[in-house]
């Protein structure tokens, strides 16, 4: 079954006062586990150095990659999918905020 947002994600979004970008939810996720970028990154199945790039919001992931990354950790994919497309969308200085529901969610 699905996971819907994290108590933690919730707690960072609210302290924050924004939505949590990916750079934030990798940071905050690795840590939380104790977990080197190194260390991460053999988890899952990349480099430290991208994992750095991402921390440090040099480099974005696509959906695809926020979804495998959330399945391999346990993780919610709807939280991170969300959050890959916000980023994109941030990225590119639209004014607009993304909601992603499931199908068979009313």
């Amino acid at each position: 079954m699905e996971r819907s947002k994290s108590k933690a994600l919730k707690l960072i979004e609210t302290a924050l006062g924004e939505k949590v970008g990916i750079a934030t939810l990798m940071k905050a996720y690795r840590t939380r586990l104790g977990k080197t970028q190194p260390e991460i990154a053999k988890t899952l199945g990349t480099s430290k150095s991208e994992i750095s790039d991402i921390e440090n919001m040099r480099k974005l992931i696509s959906l695809e990659r926020a979804v495998t990354f959330a399945q391999t950790l346990g993780e919610s994919t709807k939280v991170w999918a969300e959050i890959a497309i916000q980023d994109q969308i941030n990225k590119l200085g639209l004014d607009m905020v993304v909601e992603v529901k499931h199908k068979n969610a009313s």
